[in-house]
């Protein structure tokens, strides 16, 4: 899920300022990320529904540039243990693209999705998701 705009933004080296990736990432008001419920809620609603159609579910870790860094980890990694231990995961936070590939951070450019979007068919075919090429 989500959106791709054909950023071609080279501004890793921007978000790496002190405070920059930080202010950018949380200063949303008062508004909290961490431990959303309703949140929670629908993403088990959307996964349940999804399975009553057939659908296999699949969650997806995007690449992140030294998510450790910027991002509590062990926090997603408990939530997805406790709360959603039922639905596959592929994770590629630790994928590794060249740095000019990267919007920011959290974002690859188009550059970068382009590796990526490759990888993702390529574990596809691998996994019989979309047909092999002849």
């Amino acid at each position: 899920m989500g959106g791709y705009n054909m950023e071609q933004v080279r501004d890793l080296k921007k978000d790496l300022e002190p405070g920059v990736a930080h202010k950018r990432l949380f200063s949303v008001g008062k508004m909290t990320f961490y431990g959303n419920e309703l949140q929670r809620k629908y993403l088990r609603k959307i996964v349940e529904m999804a399975r009553a159609h057939g659908v296999r579910v699949i969650f997806l870790n995007t690449p992140i540039y030294h998510a450790e860094k910027f991002f509590d980890v062990p926090y997603f990694e408990n939530l997805l243990k406790t709360e959603f231990p039922d639905v596959e995961f592929w994770d590629y936070v630790n994928f590794s693209v060249p740095e000019d590939c990267r919007k920011d951070v959290n974002h690859l450019n188009k550059w970068g999705a382009e590796i990526f979007s490759k990888e993702l068919a390529r574990r596809m075919r691998e996994e019989e998701i979309i047909p092999c090429e002849n």
